[in-house]
């Protein structure tokens, strides 16, 4: 028998290495981040969390110690620290984090420096959410609640106390019922804000936010919050990090709020996602606030002949596990045929499974050029209590008399996603009459003088007359078929009473009052002392950025690019042998 050749065994064992490692660095490189598709639909997170800043400390510390303050992770509201690391690195020394807490329960990492130079730090986490919906009590808000009233007082950019904030608060959202003015906030804000960037960097507030109507996140906070203070319901502001779907699918800093209940706790809302009652389990908090002007990640203390910078580069996130909701809601739907260039309703069923009230959203998804007049609905149900919900869809396309479309609509909801057919038959193109809807009245107080803008919109393909009459003021205006306008009515010496608004036009005869509110002084705070000739710097105004953030899939390519230089090398060296 030949002898088998040692050199070729030993080149074929190595290419098989080379090949197994190969595979192995794919499969590495694919699960060094598990993609998650849609972050409304998640109940538990478990992800590996790193956060790094460089800083430089200067002048003379005349023997005393510098303190820097990280703000960490903390553990409670759903959410577990399974491991945290807390480190400083300065002239080639390590200095491990202190554990502190603020006044309002945040964790922070403390570090005490006793030199001058630059510095880097780097706070790792393992963290686990859990976002299982509670079982949520009402509560009578004709009843004042008295707990935490820090959070109940206005701040600089939740002015709850203002005259706008209070006339449209109580004019919008008259309900008693704590849950039901939670669903209408949270709904009405994520509804009627539109989403944007060019908002960021700076945080504008909330009586801003109610007359320009945009923002991001910050923005969607304060003013969400602003109105459930106003209503009497202690709110704080929570930041830290979530998967926005907003945001190209990615990790991001975010800013959301808790609202407290005085028979159930502290219960999450997101108005910029239209979540509440809980959020998704993608929200991992870093800290909790009364304003998000205080929510920044760093502060130092120096003495006054010295001086410390800190930047805190984007969060790095990687997810390990995550599991959806289940067991919430039962839904029930079915396969759709509806005509093109009409209005169809969309009607699922939605029964609660959980024993007990628990709030739900339901959303859902369409095909491109359809469009729905909602998108996200959030709804308050009873113990065993089942609800019809409704969506008016609509796709404008010419066909011919045999012609039809295919497709199919997603319903997303806490009970997972369920997807039927949707079949669309020709049907007669712009021949609807006027019909004219209100989507929003607020009435803006400022200067004395009291505006109200009314967004109306026209369902139909012809145009239609509209007429509004506010005390003795009247406009008339027309508005084209499938149009959307605001109109603007103004009384430039307003009274504190209680004035009478009608709209009238094709398919519409509104009548309703608007009481204005008087707005509140703002409380005195007392200026912090400072001792010991030391100075506190303010925490960094670090807003909440959307950008840079390393995402799955830059992790999965990094993964990869990697595998293939360790590749090249191992082939080199296999060829030169």
């Amino acid at each position: 028998m030949p002898k088998k050749d040692k050199t070729n065994v030993n080149a074929t064992t190595k290419l098989k290495t080379v090949i197994g490692l190969f595979i192995f660095l794919i499969f590495c490189s694919s699960a060094f981040g598990i993609e998650i598709e849609n972050s409304s639909t998640v109940q538990s997170v478990t992800a590996k969390i790193t956060i790094e800043g460089t800083g430089t400390i200067a002048g003379n510390l005349q023997g005393k110690e510098a303190e820097i303050e990280v703000l960490s992770f903390n553990k409670g509201y759903g959410q577990k620290v399974l491991t945290l690391s807390e480190i400083l690195e300065i002239n080639g020394k390590t200095i491990n984090g202190i554990g502190k807490k603020d006044e309002l329960g945040n964790r922070y990492a403390l570090f005490k420096i006793g030199e001058t130079g630059n510095f880097s730090y780097k706070i790792e986490a393992l963290i686990e959410t859990d976002a299982m919906p509670p079982v949520i009590e009402d509560f009578d808000l004709s009843h004042e609640i008295t707990e935490f009233e820090e959070f109940l007082q206005p701040s600089e950019n939740i002015e709850s106390n203002h005259e706008s904030i209070r006339t449209f608060a109580f004019n919008t959202f008259d309900n008693s019922s704590w849950l039901e003015t939670l669903v209408e906030i949270t709904q009405w804000t994520y509804d009627n804000i539109e989403y944007d960037l060019s908002y960021f960097p700076e945080t504008y507030s909330a009586v801003s936010t109610l007359k320009e109507r945009k923002g991001v996140c910050d923005e969607f906070a304060v003013l969400a919050a602003s109105m459930l203070r106003a209503k009497g319901i202690p709110v704080k502001v929570a930041t830290g990090l979530s998967f926005n779907p907003k945001e190209g699918q990615k990790w991001n800093n975010h800013a959301w709020l808790q609202a407290f209940n005085p028979n159930s706790g502290w219960i999450s809302l997101d108005p910029t996602f239209g979540e509440a009652g809980t959020v998704d389990g993608t929200h991992i908090v870093r800290g909790f606030f009364k304003d998000p002007i205080e929510s920044s990640v760093s502060k130092a203390i120096v003495i006054q002949t010295a001086s410390i910078t800190i930047n805190e580069n984007p969060a790095v996130v990687e997810t390990t596990a995550f599991k959806p909701f289940s067991g919430i809601f039962s839904i029930e739907t079915e396969n759709e045929t509806m005509p093109a260039n009409k209005w169809h309703k969309i009607e699922i069923n939605a029964k609660n499974m959980v024993n007990g009230n628990v709030i739900g959203w339901f959303s859902i998804g369409l095909p491109v050029d359809f469009v729905a007049l909602e998108k996200k609905k959030i709804l308050l149900f009873e113990e065993g209590e089942e609800k019809e919900i409704t969506w008016d869809i609509r796709v404008d396309k010419e066909l011919e008399e045999n012609e039809y479309l295919t497709g199919a609509y997603k319903i997303v909801s806490l009970g997972g996603e369920t997807q039927k057919e949707l079949k669309i038959l020709p049907g007669t193109k712009f021949q609807e009459e006027a019909e004219i809807i209100i989507g929003n009245i607020i009435p803006i107080v400022e200067n004395n003088s009291l505006t109200i803008d009314i967004e109306l919109e026209n369902r139909g393909a012809e145009k239609g007359l509209v007429e509004i009459t506010l005390e003795e003021i009247s406009k008339s205006i027309e508005i084209n078929g499938f149009e959307t306008t605001e109109v603007a009515i103004k009384i430039p010496e307003a009274e504190n009473k209680t004035y009478s608004l009608t709209v009238k036009g094709p398919g519409l005869e509104f009548e309703t009052e608007i009481e204005l509110y008087e707005g509140k002084p703002l409380p005195v705070e007392q200026p912090l002392a400072t001792t010991n000739n030391q100075v506190t710097e303010p925490l960094s105004q670090t807003k909440l950025d959307f950008s840079g953030l390393l995402t799955i899939e830059t992790a999965i390519i990094a993964g990869i690019i990697i595998g293939i230089a360790i590749i090249a090398f191992l082939l080199k060296e296999l060829l030169s042998k």
